[in-house]
């Protein structure tokens, strides 16, 4: 969504589990649900979500949108890129070892 999250409260972050499961912080709440990636489109459950006010609500609300605008992703390597129905790059992720 155009905006770094190093300026975040908490380092946002999301886990993909291989069951199926997805969980993470978007800065400032917590979130989880399911998720499915079939020929590269990436669906979310309606996600669980924590609802508190915190210093970084900017970077909160661009995760939160870009969550709720997911419609496919592309991996490369140790990043995966995001995109919207409109093919508009949302989020990029990078792998955390």
């Amino acid at each position: 969504m155009g905006l770094s999250t190093e300026t975040a409260e908490t380092p946002a972050f999301i886990n993909f589990t291989e069951e199926g499961k997805v969980n993470g912080n978007s800065s400032v709440n917590l979130f989880n649900g399911e998720y499915k990636i079939e020929d590269g489109k990436l669906e979310f459950s309606p996600l669980a979500m924590t609802r508190m006010m915190g210093r970084s609500m900017d970077v909160e609300q661009a995760v939160t949108e870009a969550l709720n605008t997911a419609h496919s992703i592309v991996a490369d390597g140790d990043k995966a890129v995001v995109l919207n129905e409109a093919k508009d790059t949302v989020m990029v992720l990078s792998r955390q070892k």
